[in-house]
């Protein structure tokens, strides 16, 4: 199968960073995303429930690719260089509300934490944000308690700015959440390398 390099020709572009690939999510992602997406993982997250299975996985790239192409999301897959392993997701959303602003969700899955990844991982895919996806505004949100994300985002240039209830469609149900930011007038935009 031929690599499609773009979902959306401004904002998905494949970006490089020392030790990782990002590029638009596709269909053969899907069997590993499926095995990465343990409960320890899902817990985490607002939207991916466990059992994960590959059709449910080619289901969301389909969509998160649908929205890629009408400039909605940005949707990268996180993949090892050296070995082309995925290793984890990182999607930036518009904001329906105003357009100069994105949500920011990231995952990396269990075998792969603790390696920086999702640092080098999610510091790129905001500096597209801002650079080539127009944000001007990137949020994040976790559960109170996900200290090892907020040190992420932190260490991405996110601030604290308050906390609200996200509704977790994987558990059906409102979680507190702490919520942080970064405006492109304070951050470091330069892009990651391209392909």
């Amino acid at each position: 199968m031929t690599e499609i390099k773009n979902c959306a020709p401004t904002a998905m572009e494949i970006l490089r960073t020392p030790r990782l690939t990002l590029r638009c999510v596709q269909d053969t992602d899907a069997e590993a995303t499926s095995r990465l997406m343990t409960p320890g993982i899902s817990q985490r997250l607002a939207f991916w429930p466990t059992p994960f299975s590959s059709a449910m996985a080619l289901a969301v790239i389909a969509d998160m690719r649908g929205q890629a192409q009408r400039g909605l999301a940005a949707p990268y897959a996180i993949l090892l260089q050296k070995r082309r392993e995925l290793v984890g997701w990182v999607v930036l959303s518009r904001d329906p509300q105003a357009d100069d602003r994105a949500t920011l969700g990231y995952w990396i899955g269990e075998p792969y934490q603790g390696e920086g990844y999702a640092r080098e991982a999610v510091a790129a895919a905001m500096a597209a944000g801002f650079s080539r996806f127009g944000a001007k505004v990137i949020e994040a949100a976790g559960q109170k308690d996900n200290s090892r994300s907020f040190a992420v985002m932190a260490a991405c240039g996110m601030r604290r700015t308050g906390e609200r209830l996200v509704y977790a469609e994987a558990r059906a149900r409102h979680e507190p959440c702490d919520v942080y930011e970064a405006r492109k007038d304070d951050a470091d935009t330069r892009p990651a390398a391209s392909a």
